[in-house]
């Protein structure tokens, strides 16, 4: 069935648009300056559906990486991939594939994912967000990994930048102090870290994996100290994002 649905919202819907107009045209004793008028206006109502499929796709990837559901996100992204014919239009797929693996807790595939995404491909407006939003992933990858100096060298390089004054939004910044909250567990650096940790599990704002991301990050915050509070924020973590890595802690 959403085989049948890719096809008719890439070709069969966009193909009988066209033709409509086409036999609009062919069977219309108009002028051709009418002729070349509807023509321009099948070009804006293509524009125009091209437009909204990629907004609506766009705004499903990042729903379902908020909420925490790793196996709908990389189906989707595979089903995407298969219907993009240039390679700049697959970063940020890439990128969304990447936060896929990460979310299932298969790190390796994760960095597989975010090495195909060739930031430089996009321009220079999109190329900052994306390279923050895979930048932040390779920071949680490289502290999961215990690798807290390649940690803390991404996030100066990639991600720290958007913390410079009026250069993002609300979105962008929790994306950062999520990555900077990774780095300080990383180095051992836990009362500096659970501040940033606190503000964002209690963030309503924000989707469910970054809540329970969060959580798990308190826990490493109190584990050394406080096993009972540790176990807690972990159990909570894990009914927050219940079919993510943080589930099978």
């Amino acid at each position: 069935m959403k085989r049948l649905f890719d096809l008719l919202d890439t070709w069969i819907v966009p193909g009988l648009l066209v033709a409509t107009y086409i036999i609009l045209i062919g069977t219309s004793d108009m002028p051709p300056w009418v002729a070349v008028m509807t023509l321009v206006m099948l070009g804006g109502v293509v524009a125009l559906w091209l437009a909204f499929r990629e907004l609506r796709l766009q705004a499903a990837l990042s729903r379902l990486a908020a909420i925490g559901e790793p196996d709908e996100l990389l189906a989707l992204v595979e089903r995407a991939l298969g219907a993009r014919m240039f390679e700049r239009g697959k970063v940020a797929l890439h990128v969304y594939a990447g936060i896929a693996h990460r979310l299932k807790g298969d790190d390796a595939a994760a960095e597989r994912a975010l090495d195909q995404a060739e930031l430089a491909r996009l321009p220079a407006g999109s190329r900052r967000t994306w390279t923050v939003i895979a930048g932040a992933q390779r920071v949680a990858l490289a502290a999961r990994a215990g690798n807290a100096a390649d940690a803390r060298a991404i996030y100066d390089a990639d991600v720290a930048p958007v913390r410079a004054p009026g250069t993002a939004g609300p979105g962008a910044l929790a994306v950062a102090d999520e990555a900077l909250a990774w780095v300080l567990v990383a180095e051992g650096k836990r009362a500096e870290a659970r501040p940033l940790a606190e503000k964002l599990s209690k963030d309503v704002r924000l989707g469910a994996a970054t809540r329970a991301t969060a959580k798990h990050l308190l826990g490493r915050c109190a584990e050394p100290d406080d096993a009972a509070a540790a176990q807690a924020a972990y159990a909570e973590a894990a009914a927050l994002a219940p079919r993510t890595w943080l589930a099978a802690r």
